[in-house]
């Protein structure tokens, strides 16, 4: 009887522990796309685009093709990945020598060639994923997203659990599936 009563006991604290867990979870990923929000209002003339699901594109140059990326398309780019502080915050990757250089990040510099992904198939952070689609071949912008569009609550790496991202890429090309 008093191995029930502590089992029972036990499994309420952890529903309660998990809930609260959960709640602050949204509750800091609500406040990280307020500060988005509010980041990209701030920009004067600027062309965004706006995901329903949390997810900004800021095109800072326009690609001079049309060929648009669809779900299922290979793009070729390159990007600088910065901790979203109200603004471009602290590097944590880039597969761009100078930029890396300049920011002191201590890579493997064999790494500092062109990406390639297949977009909206799930084989970048949903973020950049849902992101690209829709950029254009030589298009330069910065996706920006929060931490449910990123790594959630688990620190990788350089990265800070709950970070909300934010993301310069310069697309180089586009093959369409």
């Amino acid at each position: 009887m008093i191995i029930l009563k502590y089992l029972t006991y036990l499994s309420i604290t952890l529903l309660l522990i998990f809930s609260c867990s959960k709640e602050e979870e949204k509750l800091n990923n609500t406040r990280q796309e307020e500060m988005i929000e509010k980041y990209v209002s701030s920009l004067e003339d600027a062309n965004v685009i706006f995901n329903d699901i949390g997810v900004w594109r800021i095109i800072k140059s326009e690609g001079n093709n049309n060929i648009i990326a669809k779900p299922g398309d290979s793009i070729f780019f390159y990007y600088a990945a910065y901790i979203f502080s109200n603004g471009k915050g602290k590097i944590y990757d880039t597969n761009v020598k100078e930029i890396a250089i300049e920011n002191n990040f201590n890579v493997d510099f064999n790494l500092f060639e062109i990406r390639k992904e297949v977009v909206g198939r799930g084989k970048l952070i949903k973020g950049m994923d849902i992101g690209l689609i829709g950029s254009k071949k030589n298009e330069e912008s910065v996706i920006i997203y929060s931490a449910k569009n990123g790594f959630g609550d688990k620190q990788i790496g350089l990265i800070p659990k709950s970070s909300a991202h934010y993301v310069e890429v310069w697309i180089k090309d586009i093959k369409q599936k």
